[in-house]
């Protein structure tokens, strides 16, 4: 029955995780056109947050193995504690007995010292009343007892009856000292019974309390045993489920961008899919990056796409390399390639980071690698340096230069 309702729990818990998550994948504006960009940026949030989840999950898994390694020993531990406390319990249980057997003989010899004393009481009053007869009828000398008696045989019974008090005043004399042994007696026993009483109390006490200790911890590692691996399995079942629901997102933004890539022109972008760039400077006019507080203003040929040095750059469209340049200056275009694509078409990037992997003469197809983004020649940074040439067309400053935007795919910038 438990294993049906984790079940469950686990069921309940991924379905949560998948609508909460869900609603936590970036926003789409339906009435707005989805173009390149929005796809690519919406890709690389997902795979960075599937790799932070299964970094996450990796995590869990680790905990979990860990875990299983000191079940082990934690139930060798508990097992060891069950039966200490079974132990402690039939200690208990004989120590609960043994203050009984007490209770019963301190109860008794309570009783037995109750009737001594009595007793001595009793007795003591007895010989009180006694003397004090002898005293008030009976302080006589023999001759005044015998000029007293009426005649020999009075004399001797009332000498004999004399004798019969005193002989029963020393007997009485004899219990009262019994009596008094007999009570020192008792009193020695409880107090040692008393004593023993008190030993058995402690000795209970101390075996509740380790007892008490026992379960306490007994019970802290059944629970870290237990339902720390419960709660870990949840949160892993958790995991996997935004691993299925971020998956799943990646593959839809993959064929969207596929289909994008379909519908745009021949030309592609020079950057791989999922780089992370922003265009730092346009085509045409500009501000003269180097001296920016001249007020002069130069003719920027191309377009440059800032990003990290050493991401890849690809060729845009099929062609022939015309040139490789292997010179790190390079006219301030730095290292660069150009590839002419035929009608009259060649497409130029600039400012890598090394020589060019491919050499001049070289046919390369659209998606190649080129080289890689640095910051050669006359640059300020990191960028790549694109331009669209046409031989047909001329430019505002005599050249052949295009504006890439018209033949890139649309989106990106």
């Amino acid at each position: 029955m438990k294993r049906v309702l984790r079940t469950v729990a686990l069921l309940l818990l991924a379905c949560a995780a998948v609508s909460c998550f869900s609603a936590a994948l970036p926003a789409r504006d339906a009435e707005a056109e989805r173009t390149i960009y929005d796809v690519e940026r919406e890709l690389n949030e997902c795979r960075n947050l599937l790799a932070q989840v299964r970094g996450e999950q990796a995590a869990l898994g680790s905990r979990i193995e860990e875990l299983k390694s000191r079940s082990g020993a934690a139930e060798e531990l508990i097992a060891a504690y069950t039966e200490q406390i079974e132990a402690l319990e039939a200690e208990i249980a004989i120590n609960a007995q043994l203050k009984e057997s007490y209770d019963l003989k301190r109860a008794a010899v309570n009783a037995q010292k109750d009737v001594t004393k009595r007793d001595y009481e009793y007795r003591l009053e007895l010989y009180k009343g006694m003397m004090q007869f002898i005293y008030e009828n009976c302080e006589v000398t023999e001759f005044e007892l015998l000029f007293s008696s009426k005649g020999i045989s009075d004399y001797l019974t009332r000498k004999d009856d004399m004798n019969e008090i005193m002989g029963a005043a020393d007997e009485i004399i004899k219990h009262i000292r019994n009596d008094i042994s007999d009570l020192e007696i008792l009193d020695s026993q409880l107090e040692e019974a008393q004593k023993s009483y008190e030993e058995y109390i402690s000795g209970l006490a101390k075996s509740e309390l380790e007892k008490q200790k026992a379960v306490d911890e007994y019970r802290t590692i059944a629970a870290s045993l237990g339902l720390d691996a419960d709660k870990l399995r949840e949160d892993y079942a958790g995991k996997n489920s935004r691993v299925a629901v971020l998956s799943a997102r990646i593959k839809q933004l993959e064929n969207e961008r596929a289909i994008l890539y379909a519908a745009s022109s021949d030309f592609g972008w020079p950057l791989p899919p999922g780089t992370y760039y922003y265009m730092s400077s346009g085509y045409g006019w500009r501000s003269d990056p180097f001296n920016p507080y001249s007020g002069r203003t130069t003719f920027h040929k191309g377009i440059d796409l800032a990003c990290a040095g050493g991401t890849p750059i690809i060729a845009s469209k099929g062609g022939i390399v015309t040139l490789a340049c292997t010179d790190d200056w390079g006219g301030g275009y730095g290292y660069h390639v150009v590839i002419y694509h035929g009608n009259g078409m060649s497409t130029l990037y600039g400012h890598m980071c090394r020589a060019p992997s491919v050499r001049t003469g070289q046919t390369v197809q659209k998606g190649d690698v080129l080289g890689y983004v640095g910051q050669t020649g006359s640059a300020t940074g990191d960028h790549l340096h694109f331009e669209t040439r046409n031989e047909n067309v001329t430019d505002a400053v005599g050249s052949h230069s295009e504006n890439p935007g018209k033949y890139l795919p649309k989106g990106f910038y």
